[in-house]
Order: C-alpha cells, then sequence, then structure tokens
C-alpha cells in the first residue's frame, strides 16, 4: 500500500485521540499552545502517555470537527517534539508524520510542513529505515510543493529518490509518489505535457501496487486544460469522477473533484450540469465541515462564481451573501445589502474575496434596475469593506507572505469603487461619496507602496535599525501565527486568541510611537490609515493652494479637486483619442534631440498638449482661483509634465515654443500621496548645510557643466560648512558617509532607470579610482539603509532620475521615492535626460529663487518662467525645462546663517560704544 494511501486513511483514524486525551486530562484545547509553564516537566509526562492512545487514534475513526483535529494536531506536535521526551526519537518521528499527514489531508500545508520538518530533526537522532527516510522526504517534498517552494521541494525529492532507487526499486507504490511530485513541479513551471507524462507514469506504478489516485487523474485533466486540448481533459476529468466514486469514496476527495466538473461543464458543456455538481459539491461539503468556517465559504463562493459567470447578477450576490455568514462570527442577515462587522481576526483573504465579489454582483444588479442607487450603495459599502479587510491583511502578513501570495494578487476594484462613488455623487450631491473617492484613491496608493516596501524588507534592506525592524518582524509574525489559529478554532480557543491579540495590539502600538519618532515617513507608509477625510486636506491647504488627486484606471481617469472652501469629483473617459494624444504628448515633450524647426513635430506637440490640459486640468479647475497645484499622481501620469500642457490653441504655421504653458499661470508641485502631504505639510524647512556632489571637469560621464552648475550654487548658498565635492571627491563612498550631517543635497549626476526592476534604479557617482568599498552606483534599495532625517532638501539634477516602473497607485518608483521614503520631506528631479547646460542655467535661477525665500516649487517655476523668456523661440521646447519638478513639502528654506534684526541692531550698538567696528566676512570652504 502506498504513503498516499496510508495517508487518505489517517484522515479519519486519529479522530479519536482528542477525547482519549480528555478522558485522561491529558491535555487542555482551550489552553495556549505556546504557554511555556511547566513545559519541559509536562512534555514528559504527556509524550510517555500518549502512546496507547495515538495507537488507538491511528486505529478508529471519530467525528470530531476539522478544528478540533487541527488543534490536537498542534499541541500533539509540540509535546512529540520535545527532546526532553522519554518516547524514542524514531517513535516520535513516526507520530509526528501522523499527524503531519492528517494536516496535510485538511490542507493545512503550513502546520503540516511544521510535523515533517520536526520529524526530520527527532530522525536526525535515529537511525531510520529506508522504507522510513524516504516516506519522510516524499513528505516534506509534497508539502514543499503545495507551498510553491519549488527548489526546496525538488531539493528533497532528490534525496528520496536516492533511497527509492537504490534501496527500494521493488516498491512501486514510492516510485508512483516520487513521479507524482515530479509531475507536480512541471506543472507549476507550466511544462504541461512534462506534467502529464509524470503524472501518467506515476499512475503506473500506482495500479501495480493496487492504489488508485482520482486526484492525479485530475490533474490530468487540468494540465490537458492548460494546455488547450479541452476534450482530453474533460475525457480525464469524468475518469477521475468516475475512479472516485467506485473505488475511492473519500467525500472529501469527490467533493473537490465534484468542484472541478461544476467548472469543466460550465466552460465547455451545459451549464446546468455544471450548477449541478456545484451544488452537490455545496452540499457535501456542508456535511462535512458544517456552516461555518473556510470550506463552507468556498462552497458557497463557488457556486456564486458559477452564477456570475452566467450573468445572474441577483443569485450571485446571495451566494457570496451566503459565504460571508459563514466566515464571520454572529453574521447571520439573508439581506444581501446587509454586510458584516468582522473583528481584526476575522480580516481574512477569503473575507475580502466574499464582500469583493458580492460589491460586483450588487453594482451589476443595480445596473437591471429602474432605481440603482439602492443597490449601488450597498455595492460600495461592501467595496470599501473589501478594501478594509484587504488593508489589514496587508499589514499583518507584511513578514508573512504566505496569505497573499499563494493565493494571488489581491487588489480591491478601485475604479469600479470610483465610478460607484461618481454616481451618486452625481445623484446626492453628498460630500461622504467624495470622501469616499479620497479614501479609496489612497488606499490604492497604500496598497502598492506597501507591496514595495515589502519587496525591500525581503532584500534584507530597511528603513529601521535592526533592533526596530527585529521587534516589528516578530510582532507581525506573532500576529500571522495567531490569525491561523483563528481558522478553525473552537470557540474557547478563539477567546483565548483574541486575549493575546490584543496584548499584541497593544505592544504594537507602543512599537509604532519608537517607529514614528525614529521616522515619521515610514510609520506613515507602513501604519497609517488611508485618508479619508477632505476637510483633513483643506485645513492643510493655503487661499492660493488646489490639491488634484488622480486615479488612472483602465477605462476612465478620475481627479478629486479640492481646495480650502470646495471639492468636486470628476470621470475623464479613456477612449482611443485621449490614448493617442497621450502617447503623442510624451513622445514629442522630451524629446529634444530631433529637429526642433520641424512644423510636423510642433503641430503634433501643440496638438496633443492642449487636448491634455482641457481633459486633465482646464476643464476641471472652473471654481478653483488658486495658482497653486498640489498634484497627486497615478499609472502613466506619473510621467506628465503638466507644466508643459498648453492653455490656448496653437493655430500658426511658424514654429515658436514660447507659448500659453501652464507653468506661466500656475505652480506646480507633486506629492505621491494625501498621506503624504497631511504628514509633511507645514514643516519647516531650515537649511544650515549644503552638500553638493558633481562630476567636474576631468570627469568622462559626459557632464562637462556641473562644475558650472556647483560654482553658481555657491554664489546663493552661504553656509560656512557648505561643501562642494567634485572629481575624486565625488565618490558614492564619501556620500554615505556624510549625507547625514547635512540638510540640502545636491546631486549633479547622472542617473539610470530600471524600468523593470525600480530598486535597481540607481545614481552613478565618481568611478572608484582604486579599490574602494562602494562601487560608484547608488541603487535605490540602498537609500533605504541611510540615515536621512536631517535632510530637509534633495535636489536631483541628474538625467531620469524620476524614471522608474509605472504602476497604478504608485506613482514613479525611483531613487527619488527613495529619498522621500527614508525621511527626506522635499526632493526635486527630473522625468527625462536634461541637456546640460539648459540644467546648469535652471539650476542657477532655483537656488537664487530659493535663496530669497521663495517657496521649493515657487523656486523651480520661476526659474522656468526665466529659461523660456530668455530662450529662443525653438529653445524654449519643454525638453529643455519641463523635465523638473518638485515632489513634497514646498516650504521655503532658509539660506545661510540669517542673522537676527535684533542681533544686528544690538551689534551696532555694542561696536558704536565701543568704536570698533571690524567686521570680517566668513569664507565657506569650496573646491573652486
Amino acid at each position: 500500500m502506498g504513503i498516499r494511501t496510508v495517508r487518505a486513511m489517517r484522515v479519519g483514524m486519529l479522530l479519536i485521540l482528542p477525547v482519549w486525551l480528555l478522558v485522561c486530562g491529558c491535555f487542555h484545547p482551550g489552553k495556549p499552545a505556546n504557554d511555556q509553564t511547566g513545559q519541559a516537566h509536562h512534555s514528559k509526562v504527556h509524550a510517555n502517555s500518549l502512546i496507547p492512545q495515538i495507537n488507538s487514534f491511528l486505529l478508529r475513526k471519530g467525528q470530531l470537527k476539522v478544528g478540533d483535529q487541527i488543534d490536537s494536531v498542534k499541541i500533539l506536535a509540540g509535546y512529540l517534539d520535545d527532546e526532553d521526551s522519554l518516547i524514542s526519537a524514531e517513535e516520535s518521528a513516526t507520530y509526528l508524520l501522523g499527524l503531519g499527514d492528517i494536516a496535510f489531508a485538511w490542507d493545512r500545508f503550513a502546520l503540516a510542513d511544521s510535523c515533517f520538518e520536526r520529524a526530520l530533526r527527532r530522525y536526525d537522532q535515529a537511525d531510520p529505515s529506508p522504507e522510513q527516510s524516504a516516506s519522510l522526504y516524499i513528505r516534506l517534498a509534497e508539502v514543499k510543493l503545495e507551498l510553491r517552494d519549488l527548489i526546496t521541494s525538488e531539493s528533497y525529492l532528490d534525496i528520496a529518490f536516492d533511497v527509492v532507487k537504490n534501496r527500494l526499486s521493488s516498491d512501486e507504490g514510492k516510485w508512483g509518489d516520487c513521479m507524482g511530485i515530479i509531475a507536480g513541479l512541471h506543472y507549476y513551471r507550466h511544462e504541461y505535457e512534462n506534467a502529464i507524462a509524470a503524472w501518467e507514469t506515476a499512475l503506473k506504478h500506482y495500479e501495480r501496487a493496487g492504489i488508485y489516485k482520482p486526484r492525479y487523474l485530475a490533474n490530468i485533466a487540468q494540465a490537458y486544460e492548460r494546455s488547450g486540448h479541452y476534450s482530453k481533459g474533460v475525457e480525464y476529468l469524468n475518469r477521475a469522477v468516475g475512479q472516485a466514486r467506485r473505488k475511492s469514496k473519500d467525500p472529501k476527495v469527490l467533493a473537490d473533484l465534484y468542484l472541478l466538473k461544476g467548472f469543466f461543464e460550465n466552460k465547455y458543456g451545459s451549464g446546468d450540469s455544471g450548477l449541478f455538481y456545484l451544488r452537490q459539491m455545496e452540499v457535501m461539503r456542508r456535511q462535512l465541515y458544517g456552516e461555518k468556517g473556510s470550506y463552507a465559504f468556498g462552497a458557497s463562493y463557488t457556486v456564486g462564481l458559477y452564477f456570475n459567470n452566467a450573468n445572474l447578477p441577483d443569485s450571485a450576490a446571495k451566494r457570496f451573501h451566503k459565504s460571508l455568514t459563514a466566515l464571520v462570527e454572529g453574521f447571520e442577515s439573508m439581506d444581501i445589502k446587509d454586510n458584516p462587522r468582522p473583528r481584526i481576526s476575522e480580516c481574512t483573504t477569503d473575507l475580502f474575496l466574499g464582500l469583493k465579489e458580492k460589491g460586483l454582483a450588487l453594482a451589476r444588479l443595480g445596473e437591471s434596475r429602474p432605481i440603482p442607487t439602492e443597490y449601488y450603495d450597498a455595492a460600495l459599502n461592501a467595496l470599501l469593506l473589501a478594501d478594509s479587510v484587504i488593508h489589514v491583511c496587508r499589514r499583518n502578513s507584511f513578514y508573512d507572505d504566505s496569505q497573499l501570495e499563494l493565493k494571488g494578487n489581491y487588489q480591491a476594484p478601485y475604479e469600479k469603487i470610483l465610478d460607484l462613488s461618481y454616481s451618486l455623487y452625481q445623484t446626492t450631491r453628498d460630500v461622504k461619496y467624495l470622501n469616499m473617492s479620497l479614501r479609496t484613491m489612497e488606499s490604492s496608493r497604500a496598497a502598492l507602496v506597501q507591496d514595495a516596501l515589502k519587496r525591500l524588507n525581503n532584500t534584507g534592506e530597511s528603513v529601521l535599525p535592526a533592533s526596530l525592524q527585529q521587534s516589528e518582524r516578530n510582532l507581525a509574525q506573532s500576529r500571522a501565527n495567531l490569525l491561523m489559529e483563528m481558522a478553525d478554532a473552537s470557540d474557547e480557543k478563539r477567546k483565548s486568541i483574541n486575549e493575546r491579540l490584543r496584548d499584541i495590539n497593544r505592544d504594537q502600538w507602543k512599537l509604532q510611537q519608537e517607529i514614528k519618532r525614529y521616522n515619521p515617513n515610514y510609520n506613515s507608509i507602513r501604519y497609517a490609515e488611508p485618508v479619508s477625510d477632505i476637510g483633513a486636506i483643506r485645513k492643510k491647504l493655503l487661499e492660493s493652494d488646489t490639491f488634484l488627486e488622480y486615479l488612472w484606471g483602465d477605462h476612465s481617469a478620475y481627479l478629486l479637486a479640492i481646495d480650502q472652501t470646495s471639492a468636486t469629483l470628476k470621470r475623464i473617459a479613456r477612449n482611443a483619442e485621449f490614448d493617442s494624444f497621450s502617447q503623442t504628448f510624451i513622445e514629442e515633450v522630451g524629446d529634444g534631440e530631433r529637429d526642433l524647426t520641424s512644423i510636423r513635430r510642433y503641430e503634433r506637440f501643440t496638438e496633443s498638449a492642449f487636448y491634455l490640459y482641457n481633459k486633465l486640468l482646464g476643464e476641471h479647475l472652473t471654481g478653483f482661483p488658486g495658482n497653486h497645484l498640489i498634484i497627486s499622481v497615478d499609472g502613466r501620469l506619473s510621467g506628465y509634465p503638466f507644466g508643459a500642457m498648453i492653455m490656448e490653441p496653437v493655430n500658426s504655421a511658424e514654429v515658436n515654443y514660447k507659448l500659453e504653458y501652464v507653468i506661466n499661470r500656475y505652480v506646480i508641485a507633486q506629492v505621491y500621496s494625501a498621506g503624504v502631504l497631511l504628514s509633511t505639510r507645514g514643516r519647516k524647512v531650515n537649511e544650515e548645510k549644503l552638500l553638493a556632489f558633481g562630476y567636474g571637469h576631468n570627469a568622462e560621464a559626459g557632464l562637462p557643466g556641473t562644475e558650472e552648475e556647483l560654482r553658481s550654487i555657491g554664489l546663493s548658498m552661504h553656509h560656512p560648512e557648505n561643501e562642494y565635492l567634485v572629481n575624486d571627491d565625488a565618490s558614492e563612498d564619501r556620500f554615505k558617509k556624510t549625507v547625514g550631517d547635512y540638510n540640502i543635497v545636491h546631486l549633479a549626476l547622472h542617473g539610470m532607470a530600471d524600468t523593470t526592476n525600480a530598486l535597481q534604479s540607481h545614481l552613478i557617482f565618481r568611478k572608484p579610482q582604486q579599490e574602494a568599498a562602494e562601487d560608484g552606483l547608488l541603487y535605490a534599495h540602498e537609500l533605504y539603509g541611510l540615515d536621512l532625517k536631517n535632510v530637509e532638501l534633495v535636489v536631483l539634477s541628474a538625467c531620469e532620475s524620476g524614471l522608474g516602473k509605472v504602476q497604478t497607485g504608485e506613482g514613479v518608483m525611483s531613487i527619488a521615492r527613495g529619498f522621500i521614503y527614508s525621511g527626506c520631506p522635499s526632493v526635486l528631479m527630473s522625468l527625462w535626460k536634461v541637456n546640460d547646460d539648459a540644467t546648469a542655467r535652471l539650476m542657477k535661477d532655483f537656488y537664487r529663487n530659493l535663496s530669497a525665500k521663495s517657496r521649493i516649487d515657487d523656486a523651480l517655476a520661476f526659474a522656468a518662467r526665466a529659461y523660456i523668456n530668455e530662450a529662443s523661440e525653438f529653445n524654449a521646447h519643454p525638453s529643455k525645462w519641463a523635465a523638473f519638478f518638485s515632489m513634497g513639502e514646498t516650504s521655503p528654506v532658509r539660506p545661510g546663517q540669517d542673522i537676527p534684526i535684533w542681533a544686528i541692531i544690538l551689534g551696532g550698538v555694542c561696536l558704536a560704544a565701543s568704536g570698533y567696528a571690524i567686521v570680517r566676512p566668513r569664507r565657506h570652504k569650496t573646491l573652486f
């Protein structure tokens, strides 16, 4: 008999053990599994008293719920893993394998993996037989395969294969197990033909051993379906169902096959037949698992998907609603417009999926009704709750990706939420729908920024010191473990878990206060709830400000405009004309290399620039008198220089790029989100010291104007400790060691944008002349490990410093974002390769304006206007001046060390009284 058959039989065999143990007083289900009090003593007593109960458990079937079985597995595995136990290592490992089999059969793969790994540790202390070794490594390979850890699975399989080939060559069941794992590896690598061949070979081995594997037949059916051979897929699936009915008779296996059969029938056969199998599956699952829990959820959710595909939104909404009652304790409402009020411990990816699909079904249901607003409102509430649930999941799984990554990409349908909000706002003019829109836009940004931050942590980089990062990791892991325990826990145990979650939440709040003091920007990204109050934004705006937040969708773009007294939500249709003009604008605006005298180029640019102004700004700024635009962009809009759009049509046949640009009327600044605006707005930016890097006259980098650029900055910024580093002094090593001591950092360097992996975007410092600790390439991910909390403004006068991978909700993922997330409130950056001479001229005017106490965005706008006014009709092309924009806080900086008026007067009086009036000006450090 093969190992997988034994495993299937053991699913029910161990059910009687908890009853025996309760009678004997051996363990207490309500007791926390990690209670360390008296652990060593109790482990010995329990482990040595378990042998008869475990053996009985393996031989008899019971009627305990899945949750009770899983609870028992967790507790018993902990006792059996105790090395002080008097049970032999080999015997303990054997029982751990049996417990792991139970968890594996009920799809608790993480728990099964834990049991099998514990068994491996125990076997390391013993001398297992070849059959025991093969069984253990096969199990480990199988569970790693289910967890999608393909590399580790293959490693364990290699060990198992060696044992089977050299010492168990006649064991057909073991050969079948190994071939089945090989097939799974091929399948998950999308090598379907190889997977089918391996499963066929495995089935031949099993047939010779008298073992039946309907699951493998179903796997072959799915592989055929994935490779486009639908008829073969249907043939194998029918064989699987027939074999399960005749020979397997495992209700769980049969229910799973009915699920697959239902989808096959719905897709390739009869819809009515598909519904029959899905309903059969639903009944069987509820008989197996009861009316509550993830299995009951899955049954109703799957039938809801069928009704969705059949375009029956009413039936779909009812089934999705029923799936929610299976997940949330105390939620029994039959009204599909009602939503549950889940606790944090109930916020799972399953709950997100149920709410999301229910909301979408209600929205479609509303479209078919004469008065849709009632269903639209219910749909909007469900989708917003879904977004809140996944926000909690994302935060809780920050260091544990299994919940989100194993199930795919979880993202709320932001465009649909805004579509509903827009429709309801147009009907009711209720400001609450504007607040919902604001929250949705902010949540879309937060989701992708959180994912980027998670990827960063997974690379080993962190914005936090090691101690804070470890504390954060420990709390996140503890919470993830408790939430996993909650899945099928008994009512008694749920109370205990909730108490421990409350303790973790209190510790988390204390840790957040520490993190906030160390790096407020990181804290706002990692923990802050998405902004949902327009009033909070208004309080941060000046009378001259208008805040514009965009969301770029598949079918429409949405704009939320806010100033001190008013707010509105606009929908911008994305049609072929819009996309065509957008593409033309991006192609023309940043290209200063081709012939600027071309009338065709001139017409293409002016037509597209005027069209986009009307679509994205002009039509929507009516009623907003402010001349300062603070813009939060999204998706493709991240690469749009708004200042280069033109506000009047151009009919001239002569090429003259001195046009009525948006920058001539408006001052523009960008922020990553409203949340960042709230956290940095009004922050005092007091410049004390400036650090500047440039290539210098000996550089091979092709930026000869950088030395003149730095010299011109020195004429405006007068702090005695300013440093201007060029040539060999402008090294990456010097930058990393000194940047935290300065308040303004100017980098006149080349930048390279990696559009595939944003964390690989980098700035290019001088190449080290000899062996050095750094390679001269400052990658975006390296910024997150620097202490930049003293840096108030970074000016990236480098080519492509703002470019990066554009994703919806995240804006430009780039080096500039690395500076902002590491604590710097303001960054000046560029969108494309910038002309060297034009950059030097813009920077000279920018710092001169800055030294005159202009706001950062004003200083840049005034510099751009001056450039346009002084340039020729061709050199006024936006490629020369429109690449730069400011991101973040725009407050003016304090140039140098200003002397207060009272000090000047007092000094004058003292000097007059003493007759001593010799003043020698201090000279700032310079290399020029």
